[in-house]
């Protein structure tokens, strides 16, 4: 059976309009592709660096759009796009993408990043999560945290990120009798 996907872009934001907006990416599976956290920097891998160019290359293909800061993680990445203006003549909807709106943005660059590391790799390979996350950056006082928040995030990384669990330990599972008053069922 067939479930559609559900947008989570807010119904009433102009996606395509002159704006700033802040865009999260995830890796697929949240596997670290890109690099890694070295001494709180990032050490960006080849297929890191190809995101990093690509990003970078976005006016090269939407010449309404200059990217601000950007800091690509070990799973993730981080980017903010200025939109000056858009050449439109309706608003961007569901399934009917606007040349110039962040949404067409990104499935660019998200495909683009992708081909180079299929080019790089010499196989078939998937590197982010389907969507992504955006949010719109309204004023000086917001550009500034979000600014701030991108910058510090590799400084952040071993701070946030859950240890990962040793091999040799295990979970004991303790059962409970059905019949304890301790079982949900049992009361």
């Amino acid at each position: 059976m067939f479930i559609p996907r559900r947008s989570i872009r807010h119904p009433s934001r102009d996606y395509a309009g002159p704006g700033m907006w802040m865009i999260s990416i995830n890796a697929v599976e949240s596997l670290d592709l890109f690099g890694r956290v070295e001494d709180g920097r990032m050490v960006l891998n080849a297929v890191g660096q190809i995101v990093h160019r690509c990003w970078a290359d976005i006016p090269s293909h939407f010449p309404n759009v200059v990217p601000d800061a950007v800091q690509v993680m070990p799973n993730h990445m981080h980017g903010l796009l200025v939109l000056d203006s858009c050449v439109q003549l309706e608003r961007e909807a569901f399934g009917k993408p606007v040349r110039g709106s962040v949404s067409t943005i990104i499935r660019s660059f998200k495909s683009a990043t992708t081909r180079a590391a299929r080019e790089l790799e010499g196989r078939e390979v998937v590197l982010w999560q389907p969507g992504y996350y955006d949010r719109r950056i309204r004023d000086r006082n917001a550009l500034e945290r979000a600014r701030d928040y991108i910058r510090e995030n590799p400084r952040r990384w071993t701070e946030q990120r859950p240890p990962i669990p040793e091999p040799h330990v295990r979970v004991r599972v303790i059962e409970i009798e059905r019949e304890s008053p301790l079982h949900p069922w049992s009361r």
